[in-house]
């Protein structure tokens, strides 16, 4: 839309030889002020500030949606602006309403030096081109309606593609969660030996959590520890014969067992625990 404006702008002031022309407009906050113009002061510009409400000629032009023709602003001076119009050198000049879809938005303005410049030949040429910058402004900004909308279209379909991927790979990996307990369940539903369920418990845990290591304590009631019984660690049958916790000497392993509680060790927490020499097995995170 700036860029229509500025571009008419300039051709009016050249082609008509014009003191200054300028596009004013309702703004936001409901004030009547310049957005764009050719040959005004900095300070008129700035102070220019209307309300809908005022008798100026402006506001008369936006609420009838009707030219305004001002021939002498010297006997008809604006109501609210018309000595700061005759200090700008402003002796004669016309308002044009910008209608957009049955409503004024704001007026074009053009001025001259001289009064009674505005013939019948030019207000009609100026008519058709307020038309046509109304027309043009329109469309400007169904344009950029159109580019936000396909903006915020391609941010909601980038959020929810990125939802629905997130979505699968849970899916997914829920799926092979419950692929991985249905073998499970399969292949220990036909086996009676215990070592061998363990074996097959640690390898699909291994797989379904996708961790280095997995190992088995059982209770043994005669000796009251807790012995490691299955496992998947580097350690020799020498090793692993001292692998035992006895229930009344503290450790992470008795205290699982006696709460009957999961407990979540990694390089955090680890410092805090008796595990019985086992530490390097637990070099990222394990669940107990």
């Amino acid at each position: 839309v700036d860029e229509i404006l500025t571009t008419v702008l300039d051709l009016l002031q050249s082609r008509f030889g014009l003191l200054s022309c300028s596009v004013i407009m309702l703004g936001g906050d409901g004030i009547i002020k310049v957005r764009h113009q050719r040959g005004l002061s900095q300070e008129f510009t700035r102070k220019l500030r209307l309300k809908p409400t005022e008798p100026s000629f402006v506001a008369k032009a936006m609420s009838l949606m009707k030219t305004v023709v001002i021939d002498d602003a010297e006997k008809e001076p604006d109501p609210i602006i018309g000595e700061e119009l005759i200090q700008e050198q402003i002796l004669s000049y016309i308002h044009l309403p910008l209608i957009i879809s049955g409503k004024a938005v704001g007026v074009l303005n053009v001025s001259a030096r001289t009064k009674f410049f505005f013939t019948e030949e030019k207000v009609y040429a100026l008519t058709a081109l307020a038309e046509y910058l109304a027309i043009a402004m329109r469309n400007a900004q169904l344009y950029e309606q159109m580019e936000e909308f396909n903006h915020r279209l391609e941010a909601e379909v980038a959020a929810t593609t990125k939802e629905l991927t997130q979505t699968n790979m849970r899916l997914i990996s829920r799926v092979r969660q419950l692929h991985v307990l249905y073998d499970l369940a399969i292949a220990t539903s036909t086996r009676l030996d215990l070592e061998e369920v363990l074996l097959i418990v640690m390898d699909k845990m291994k797989e379904l959590l996708e961790v280095e290591r997995a190992g088995f304590f059982l209770f043994n009631s005669q000796t009251n520890k807790l012995i490691l019984q299955k496992h998947s660690c580097a350690l020799t049958p020498e090793q692993v014969s001292r692998v035992q916790f006895a229930l009344d000497v503290p450790s992470a392993f008795t205290r699982v067992f006696l709460e009957k509680e999961n407990m979540v060790i990694d390089s955090k927490n680890i410092s805090q625990f008796n595990l019985g020499g086992l530490e390097a097995m637990f070099t990222l995170s394990s669940l107990m």
